[in-house]
C-alpha cells in the first residue's frame, strides 16, 4: 500500500468518467475500509472500490469512474502535468523561432542526463 490509509482518513477525489453534466472538480471522501488488496472510500453515500496499490477505481469491468489522490498537492501536480502535456501538443515546434528550439533542446537535454 503507497501509505498507511486507514478508515476515517481523508482522500481527495475527482470524477473522470465520461458524464458530461457531472462536476469534475476534486472533492474530499472518506476511507470507509482498507484492506490489503482494495480501499473502500465512501463516495455521495456510495462504496467505492480502489486498488490500494495502484489507486486506480475497480469500477468491476466498466471503465473507471473516479481517480482518488492521497493529498491535494497530488492532484495539483497531475493536473499541471497535464496541462503542460497539452500545451506542447498545441504547439508546433518547428514554427517556433531557432533560438527558443534551441533553448527547448537544451532543457529536455539537461533532464535526461
Amino acid at each position: 500500500m503507497p501509505t498507511s490509509l486507514k478508515k476515517g482518513d481523508t482522500v481527495y477525489v475527482r470524477y473522470i468518467g465520461n458524464i458530461r453534466h457531472w462536476n469534475k472538480a476534486l472533492f474530499t471522501a472518506q476511507v470507509a475500509s482498507v484492506s490489503q488488496k482494495y480501499m473502500t472510500v465512501d463516495i455521495n453515500g456510495e462504496q467505492c472500490r480502489f486498488d490500494s496499490n495502484s489507486l486506480r477505481h475497480d469500477n468491476r469491468g466498466h471503465q473507471p469512474a473516479y481517480r482518488v489522490y492521497l493529498t491535494a498537492d497530488a492532484y495539483a501536480l497531475e493536473a499541471e502535468l497535464q496541462a503542460l502535456k497539452d500545451l506542447m501538443t498545441l504547439t508546433n515546434f518547428t514554427e517556433l523561432p531557432l533560438d527558443k528550439q534551441r533553448a527547448i533542446r537544451a532543457i529536455i537535454e539537461s533532464k535526461s542526463d
